[in-house]
């Protein structure tokens, strides 16, 4: 759907989502007895928004422009970082850091993490004549996207936020 104000705007995406929490002392990771340290989730994603936008009056050629509209992406790998200090044989701390691959599909290997997200997200900026704009977006995903608690015991959904710039199609 296209007016003059109002349109509908598809668009297609990647999207690196991810978080840290902290080691405590005490805590197994990957069969070490830490003193201290991170656990670091990456998740990549290809998302696709559908937006409802609306074009602000402006002078000339350029104008403002605001929307809003629901978003799925799939999850296309993930992978988890521990940085890890604990204490050696010799009583000396040292940090040991191991990278684990998940492997999506793979019950054993994946932590639980659901390869679909689902949410909102909302959409600002400044359409420039020759439709060159600016955008600033946000969004946020409705489903706890690693409720089972089997790994790091992590509750996690996306909450993203995004500046760019670029040219409408069309």
């Amino acid at each position: 759907y296209h007016d003059s104000r109002l349109s509908l705007q598809p668009g297609i995406g990647y999207a690196m989502h991810g978080g840290e929490s902290v080691i405590k002392d005490g805590e197994r990771v990957d069969g070490y007895l830490a003193s201290s340290g991170k656990h670091k989730l990456t998740l990549n994603y290809l998302e696709v928004p559908v937006n409802l936008v609306y074009r602000f009056p402006g002078p000339r050629d350029g104008h403002f422009f605001a929307g809003a509209g629901p978003y799925v992406a799939r999850l296309l790998s993930a992978r988890i970082k521990d940085k890890v200090r604990t204490f050696n044989d010799a009583g000396q701390l040292e940090t040991n850091v191991v990278i684990n691959q998940l492997v999506l599909g793979d019950v054993s290997n994946s932590a639980d993490i659901a390869r679909i997200d689902i949410g909102a997200n909302a959409i600002a900026g400044y359409e420039f004549p020759r439709k060159y704009f600016i955008k600033l977006s946000g969004n946020m995903g409705f489903r706890d996207l690693h409720s089972s608690g089997k790994v790091y015991d992590l509750h996690t959904r996306n909450i993203g936020l995004a500046l760019s710039v670029g040219k409408f199609l069309g």
